[in-house]
């Protein structure tokens, strides 16, 4: 498409770079919304007169993602090993609370209220999700008190650089 002029654009054109993208659906449906931006530009500025990106259809979401939640035995398993192994808390906070491990990275300990016991998600994948209150489950309590009480601007930590994990 790079090397066409956006008004010689047709249906095929959009199928045919889609139909070779080897990426998955949600991939596909972001492309879709990009052609639907592109084209309400393009017709809001006189540039193309239909939108061929209506008549795209991407079909049904056949992925079948092999996510399945802990189970209570690994639950257990998890709590019980605790003590033993590093970041085995962050998993836990992870699975009590349903936040993304981006939130999590990005929580500072000044959003983190042990009394009233929940915290506030101020960074977020969307705009929905910025800004709102999440109860901190008594069962992960302890480590939430336990990463607040280390000193860091962060709840989690790099323990050897004090960074947040994924920036080393």
């Amino acid at each position: 498409l790079h090397n066409m002029k956006f008004k010689d654009i047709k249906t095929m054109h959009l199928e045919n770079a889609i139909s070779k993208c080897s990426l998955g659906h949600g991939s596909l449906r972001k492309m879709k919304i990009l052609y639907q931006q592109m084209y309400a530009y393009a017709m809001a500025n006189d540039i193309a007169i239909k939108d061929y990106s209506d008549y795209l259809k991407l079909g049904e979401d056949t992925s079948n993602p092999d996510r399945q939640p802990f189970s209570k035995e690994e639950i257990k398993l998890l709590f019980d090993n605790e003590p033993n192994l590093p970041y085995i808390d962050t998993v836990l906070i992870l699975i009590y609370s349903g936040i993304r491990p981006s939130e999590l990275l990005n929580l500072k300990k000044e959003d983190v209220n042990l009394d009233e016991q929940y915290f506030i998600v101020t960074e977020s994948k969307t705009e929905a999700g910025q800004n709102r209150l999440v109860p901190i489950n008594k069962k992960i309590l302890p480590y939430f008190k336990r990463r607040v009480e280390l000193g860091t601007e962060y709840l989690i930590m790099h323990p050897s650089k004090n960074k947040q994990p994924g920036y080393d």
